[in-house]
Formats: C-alpha cells, sequence, structure tokens
C-alpha cells in the first residue's frame, strides 16, 4: 500500500505524546514525511510506532497541557503555524519571526460549541498594525451568525507565536449599525501593547543586522 504524504506534523517531538521508540532503542525519533509514521535517524528508516502513545485513546486536553503536550502544529507546504483555539478548532497563527504587520490575518468568528454549520464559524481578516486593528469581512455573514445565535457579541480568538512562546488573546466584537467593531477593553489593550512590543523587538534585531553587516 502507498505511503501518504504528510501535509502537517505536530511542532513537539513524537516521544512528547508517548509514542513508541523504533526498535533500535532510538527515542529521539522526528516525525516521518508519511503520515503515521515517524523517523529514526539513527537508522535512516520510516517505521510505524507500535504504540501511538496518546493518541491510542482520547485525552482531556487540560490534562494533556498539564502534562506538557500541546497540539500546535507546522503546515509543510507553507511553513505556517496554526494552534487550537478555545474551542479546540485549528486557527491559523499570528507568526512574529516574520513581519506581519499591514498584512492580513485569518482568524474566525468563534460562536462557540462544536456547531457544524458553517455560518456559525466565519471567517474575518484582521489587518494588524502597530496602533489600531483594522476588520476585513462579508457583511453577509457576519448579519447571519448573529441574527442566528440572536447575541450580542461574539469572540475573534488571535494566536501569536513570538520569542516568547505561543500566546492568545480573545477580542470581543460587537455589531453596531450593521458594521463590526472591536470592544476597546483590556484585552483588545493587552493585544495593542503586545503589537508595539514586537514591533519594537523587529527594529532591535534589524539594527543588529545592520551593525553586523558594517562590521
Amino acid at each position: 500500500m502507498d505511503k501518504k504524504k504528510r501535509t502537517w506534523c505536530y511542532l513537539q517531538a513524537p516521544h512528547v505524546y508517548e509514542m513508541s521508540p523504533c526498535s533500535c532503542g532510538n527515542q529521539n525519533t522526528q516525525w516521518s514525511e508519511y503520515e503515521k509514521h515517524l523517523w529514526c535517524e539513527k537508522c535512516k528508516i520510516d517505521f510505524l510506532p507500535e504504540s501511538a502513545g496518546v493518541f491510542s485513546s482520547p485525552i482531556p486536553m487540560e490534562t494533556a497541557k498539564l502534562m506538557g503536550i500541546f497540539f500546535d502544529r507546522v503546515i509543510i507546504e507553507t511553513n505556517e503555524l496554526e494552534s487550537l483555539d478555545n474551542h479546540y478548532k485549528y486557527i491559523k497563527v499570528l507568526d512574529f519571526r516574520k513581519d506581519v504587520f499591514n498584512k492580513l490575518y485569518e482568524t474566525v468568528i468563534n460562536s462557540g460549541g462544536y456547531i457544524e454549520d458553517k455560518r456559525l464559524r466565519i471567517p474575518i481578516f484582521l489587518d494588524i498594525k502597530q496602533e489600531d486593528i483594522l476588520i476585513k469581512y462579508k457583511q453577509e455573514d457576519v448579519e447571519q451568525v448573529f441574527l442566528y445565535k440572536n447575541k450580542e457579541s461574539f469572540t475573534i480568538p488571535i494566536a501569536t507565536y513570538s520569542d516568547d512562546g505561543f500566546k492568545k488573546f480573545f477580542l470581543d466584537i460587537v455589531l453596531k449599525d450593521k458594521e463590526l467593531v472591536i470592544e476597546k477593553n483590556k484585552e483588545y489593550d493587552n493585544f495593542l501593547k503586545f503589537l508595539l512590543t514586537q514591533k519594537l523587538k523587529m527594529k532591535l534585531t534589524e539594527k543588529e543586522k545592520e551593525k553586523k553587516l558594517k562590521i
């Protein structure tokens, strides 16, 4: 049977998820390029682990966190990161190892719960700026989700990755005069402060690179 190529893999190593080592005893294995397989650098082989570890049975997410297990992943083709939001659905990560300013970041309007109706988990785009955040969306989608759920506000989850690791923010949004507006509250202020800090770090990194080039 042909092996199916892996399109993504977890950021943490297989042994973190208690997956079986290679038959040679090497526990420091890596994710194989093939689904369900691991790679042993020592033997130079792709192999099927005897045990899938924590994936062998359901594991509560909060329990996994206490064990130091996370399910953040990288999309192999694009090298983009994805992280779970507060409803255990994957969203794209705002990766500050790259220049993310004045670019669109895609997330979702989080309606809550495990709802299959895609209208209740619609895409939304944030134009990330140092001093403000602009929202871009399809008007008909937004009106549908607010009318359907009969709620006054929803949450936009934002996952970020920087030198300090993963960090999540949850911005409250409301529909005012048929326009989507971010609530200017403490969480919003914290996110703007975080953006400013990352912007300053990027500038310092650029200056350090310039100094090295001059030397």
